[in-house]
């Protein structure tokens, strides 16, 4: 693998960080957001909507670290791949009032977990 190639990965893997940081430690946790809040309060069928938030943003926190740290990366590919399904189709079938263009929030998902998965190593015969 040349050079570039490694800086552009990690470049990658900074960038999707980024994504799970500001989503779930800012977002759900530090600054709850209304409209995360919301869609959360409509989807969860028990327990406490604000409780929820803070879970779903301590583990989308945990996600960017691991990611970062870069331990069994093609695995947290998956996961965070598997999160995103869980959390969009969830997010549909049980707040779909909440969403305002579900068509626009899951292409934009397809191509997060697209940069995700390349970023993880899943398609590539090498790993770092």
């Amino acid at each position: 693998m040349k050079k570039t190639d490694f800086s552009y990965w990690c470049w990658l893997r900074f960038a999707i960080a980024l994504v799970w940081f500001y989503q779930g430690a800012w977002l759900k946790v530090v600054a709850v957001d209304p409209h995360h809040f919301s869609i959360v309060e409509a989807a969860v069928p028990f327990g406490s909507p604000r409780l929820w938030i803070g879970a779903i943003g301590a583990f989308e926190t945990f996600l960017a670290i691991w990611f970062l740290v870069g331990w069994k990366r093609p695995w947290c590919a998956w996961v965070q791949v598997g999160l995103l399904v869980a959390m969009n189709t969830g997010g549909i079938l049980s707040a779909g009032d909440e969403i305002p263009d579900p068509v626009g929030m899951v292409l934009m998902n397809f191509v997060f977990a697209l940069a995700i998965l390349g970023a993880g190593g899943v398609w590539r015969s090498t790993r770092e």
